[in-house]
């Protein structure tokens, strides 16, 4: 039920945006955030490929991982780090040429960075 009201009241305000100016006080509550930096399309496909990426919180590494298909991974509901996902305030991806590239990059960045979430690899 109240997915199909919010659906409906967004519907309603993506249509008045364009014709009223006052509509604008209906996406209180609906868009969560200013929106993100935009990227370029080049740079999105990158980041569904092999890269490795690092979770960040006040400067500090909370974690680093890889994922073979890029943002599918980071994304993932029972990724392991779950934790660092919540509480990261920054996000950093490093798109790299191969899964192989990507892991020699995984394990150099978790030896130099010492992330907290991470046990696995930590010091290889």
């Amino acid at each position: 039920m109240a997915s199909a009201a919010f659906s409906e009241k967004f519907t309603r305000a993506l249509t008045q945006l364009d014709e009223d100016r006052e509509a604008l006080h209906i996406l209180d509550g609906i868009i969560l955030s200013e929106p993100a930096r935009g990227i370029k399309g080049d740079t999105f496909r990158c980041l569904l490929g092999p890269c490795v990426y690092v979770f960040y919180h006040k400067g500090t590494a909370l974690y680093i991982g890889r994922s073979n298909r890029g943002l599918s991974r980071v994304s993932a509901r029972t990724h392991a780090a779950k934790e660092a996902i919540e509480t990261c305030d920054d996000v950093h991806f490093y798109p790299c040429a191969s899964i192989a590239y990507s892991k020699l990059v995984e394990s150099k960045l978790i030896r130099e960075l010492k992330p907290a979430y991470n046990t696995v690899g930590k010091g290889d």
